[in-house]
């Protein structure tokens, strides 16, 4: 199964068509497909090189089927200040070093990090650190899904998290202990837009975008689905 086809390109001999295509663990992949001399498909499409890491934005097949590619790859990563009582802070201290980006930390009552990786070809991931820097793990390999905005609960056991498969959203808790995914019974349609948990755990804040584009925030419960407006911008309140 392949998805998100983009750029085809025919071969020298016109035989076969190449595009950028991309595998079921969301890794974008050059493929192929060969075809007739009538242009009919011809066997099945399969996998000719991966680009773990990289966006392929185009890419040009020579006479001898050498290819040439343009490749992006971009990273961020998160830093730490110390700020004393009158407000200064020191030398900003680089906790994460990944060829990926690294955004939206979250800090936990317990000291710990939780943050959402980005990679290139692949799904986003919730990972967790200690504020130092150190024991860096993932929590969601495995879940074939982009796992986004992770947030601690209040007793520092579990994340909040939005599960974004692409076709659709939802919110789930992941619990550290053993990483299972539970999904919350609430819509997140509309509500995917910068959720924030707030310390309780009880509700998530969230911007909607309403038909005539003005932005607003929203709060709802976990537990019920109650919602209520609690900005009324003509413009834009978001975050």
């Amino acid at each position: 199964r392949i998805a998100n086809g983009i750029a085809p390109a025919f071969s020298p001999d016109d035989r076969a068509v190449y595009w950028i295509g991309a595998t079921p663990d969301g890794t974008q992949c050059l493929m192929r497909l060969r075809i007739t001399g009538d242009g009919e498909p011809e066997g099945t499409a399969g996998t000719i090189v991966r680009f773990a890491g990289y966006v392929p934005q185009s890419f040009a097949i020579g006479p001898d089927l050498t290819a040439v590619f343009s490749l992006t790859r971009t990273s961020s990563n998160l830093f730490s200040l110390d700020i004393d009582e009158r407000g200064e802070a020191a030398a900003p201290v680089q906790l994460t070093f990944d060829d990926a980006i690294n955004t939206y930390p979250d800090y936990s009552q317990m000291g710990r990090i939780a943050f959402h990786q980005e990679g290139a070809g692949r799904p986003t991931t919730a990972w967790v650190m200690d504020d130092d820097g150190r024991h860096k793990e993932p929590v969601s390999t495995g879940v074939p899904t982009s796992i986004k905005f992770p947030q601690w609960d209040a007793q520092g056991t579990r994340l909040f998290a939005l599960v974004d498969q692409g076709a659709g959203q939802y919110f789930g808790w992941i619990d550290l202990a053993t990483r299972r995914l539970t999904k919350i019974p609430l819509s997140a349609s509309d509500a995917a837009n910068g959720p924030s948990l707030s310390p309780d755990g009880q509700q998530v804040a969230f911007n909607v975008i309403a038909p005539g584009g003005v932005v607003n925030v929203w709060v709802q419960r976990l537990d019920t689905g109650e919602r209520r407006q609690v900005t009324y911008d003509q413009e834009a309140m978001t975050y």
